[in-house]
């Protein structure tokens, strides 16, 4: 069924609500599989999926809310193709131990831990695509997964934000050369209050665009927000939004210090649009943007003011650029995951 393959693809319960990186994901990869003559269906889940309905299960995400919708799509016998987007501080071989350390547990008292639910679905797929080595690393020598079943797969972007100019959002606001965030703000993981306390002193202007999080966290981010009359704070922007990529040409850096990345779709796509990128070291963003981009020490404010700053000065050059041009385009991925669904014929 060369050009009939059908695909069921599925992600945690509030993948559409919450949206994200891993919701653009998703969604990418499925319209530009559909470009390449593949049938992709969303999960649903108030349907019973017929295996003989499906090549292959494409499972986004492998974690505790995620875990039992790929072990039932198994249990039907449908390949389960997984990509993790799973990332740790710890080392291989700690992660290894931790692994030990958890079945043990599971099998004397029935504790469990995240790893354990990530290791299941790990060991049950039929091929797992990581997006960088590093995380590679961790899935095949932390969780003891066979090198053959890996196959690493990088995050795509549109190559509409390389084309993209500063004059709508110029226009619609009065603003250029600014520093630049979007994501949720309030998010522990995005570490916005830190990025916020950086900015303090500065004496640039900042923007940020993304929805607020209703938490004692986020509180605290518009505080420190209201501190700061650099900072304009926008509503978000759709991801198809021309002036969400007018944003990142307009801008001056584009700054992304959270806890980890893996490597940040924002950032990629403020990269390809041409802004100089300040980024967390964790999560494999330097397997991505290489010499191009500074990188910070998220839970250091000094280190995110410093790199800020040192950004700020430079000239911006088309390297960056270019180089995502030439290796993430997702007219370029796309070739790579289209392979990987036609092993299932």
């Amino acid at each position: 069924m060369d050009k009939e393959m059908r695909i069921l693809y599925g992600a945690q319960p509030a993948v559409a609500i919450k949206k994200g990186g891993l919701y653009i994901q998703l969604l990418k990869t499925k319209e530009h599989m559909e470009k390449c003559g593949f049938h992709i269906d969303l999960n649903d889940p108030w349907k019973d999926p017929a295996p003989e309905d499906y090549n292959l299960f494409h499972l986004f995400g492998a974690n505790f809310s995620t875990n039992i919708l790929g072990t039932l799509m198994k249990d039907k016998d449908i390949p389960l193709v997984v990509t993790p987007v799973f990332f740790s501080k710890h080392s291989a071989g700690m992660l290894r131990m931790v692994n030990r350390s958890n079945s043990l547990l599971f099998k004397a008292f029935k504790i469990s831990t995240p790893h354990i639910y990530t290791k299941e679905l790990l060991d049950r797929a039929d091929k797992i695509l990581p997006n960088t080595p590093r995380e590679s690393e961790l899935i095949t020598h932390g969780f003891g997964i066979r090198e053959e079943k890996v196959s690493l797969i990088h995050n795509g972007v549109d190559e509409r934000f390389y084309n993209a100019t500063a004059e709508l959002f110029v226009k619609t606001y009065g603003k250029k050369n600014f520093i630049l965030y979007v994501g949720y703000i309030g998010n522990h993981r995005k570490n916005t209050l830190s990025l916020i306390k950086a900015l303090q002193g500065i004496g640039v202007p900042a923007v940020f665009i993304g929805p607020l999080v209703k938490t004692p966290y986020g509180e605290l981010c518009l505080k420190e927000i209201a501190k700061n009359k650099n900072i304009t704070l926008l509503k978000p922007l759709p991801h198809n939004s021309p002036l969400l990529e007018s944003a990142y040409a307009a801008c001056d850096t584009f700054v992304l210090p959270s806890l980890f990345e893996t490597p940040g779709l924002s950032a990629l796509e403020a990269g390809l649009a041409g802004a100089k990128i300040v980024i967390t070291k964790y999560g494999g963003t330097r397997d991505y943007f290489g010499d191009e981009a500074l990188y910070v020490e998220p839970n250091n404010i000094q280190s995110i003011k410093n790199s800020i700053v040192k950004s700020l000065v430079k000239e911006k050059t088309n390297t960056l650029k270019n180089h995502i041009r030439k290796k993430y385009l997702w007219s370029f991925i796309a070739k790579q995951i289209e392979k990987i669904y036609r092993s299932f014929r």
